[in-house]
Order: C-alpha cells, then structure tokens, then sequence
C-alpha cells in the first residue's frame, strides 16, 4: 500500500512487522491503538491507514480482523458496526468481564450457582452466606 508522501515517512518510523500486523511503536491511546497527528488532529491510526486506503473517510467503525490494537495494516482491518465490534468482542473472549470465572469469595460462576440481576451476575454461595441463621 501507498500512503502520501508526508504521512509515509511519519508510519514507516514507527512500523514494526510482527506476523504480518503493522504494529505501531510511537504514541498510544489509554485502550492501547495507536496515535497520529492527522490532519491537524490526533487521530487513531488504524483508523488513518484505512482512509488511506480505502480513499473515504470511515462513517463506521474499523474493526481489526487480527485483533492487534497496534496493527495498521489495512488488509487486517474492515469497516463494521458498533454491534459488530461487541459480538466480534465476545466471540475472541476480550470482554473482562466474561473472563472471570469466580466471585471474589472463590466460588466458581456455573448455572447452579450464578444469578443474573440486570445484566450482572451474582453468586449465590455468597448470597446465602450473608443470609442470617435465623433466616435460613
């Protein structure tokens, strides 16, 4: 891919190749992309790379099919939805939330022992541990 002249030299300094992703080693957002002065604005760069590429600007989301925060390469990025971004989320296990199997007690989240109070989980060991003698 060819990118205009300026901006070229600004990506190929700080370009790193590992496994086909163009990770990026300058400035990074506080969620980890990378960060460029585009256009008069810091912009995210997986973000300019797909203009670039694509002659548009994005009027959606650009996704990363390599799920490299870092990866500006703009085979491994597409154009998707808000609610694309979150299945894709849930599908590669990238929610925090969904990777934790326990409850601060140590009981494990299973069907058994997990209530769902809008939209969270609950546990109901520790439920009933709080419970008072005299209620159980």
């Amino acid at each position: 891919m060819r990118f205009p002249p300026p901006i070229e030299q600004r990506l190929k300094e700080k370009l790193n190749i590992v496994s086909g992703c163009w990770e990026w080693t300058g400035q990074l957002s506080r969620d980890g992309y990378g960060l460029i002065r585009y256009q008069g604005k810091m912009q995210r760069v997986h973000r300019v790379s797909w203009e670039i590429a694509s002659g548009q600007k994005p009027s959606l989301w650009i996704l990363h099919k390599c799920d490299n925060r870092k990866c500006f390469n703009s085979d491994h990025l597409y154009e998707g939805t808000r609610s694309e971004n979150a299945k894709d989320a849930v599908l590669r296990k990238r929610l925090h939330a969904q990777n934790i199997t326990h409850c601060p007690k140590k009981h494990e989240y299973n069907k058994e022992n997990t209530r769902m109070y809008q939209n969270r989980r609950y546990c109901r060991q520790c439920d009933r541990d709080r419970r008072p003698v005299w209620q159980s």
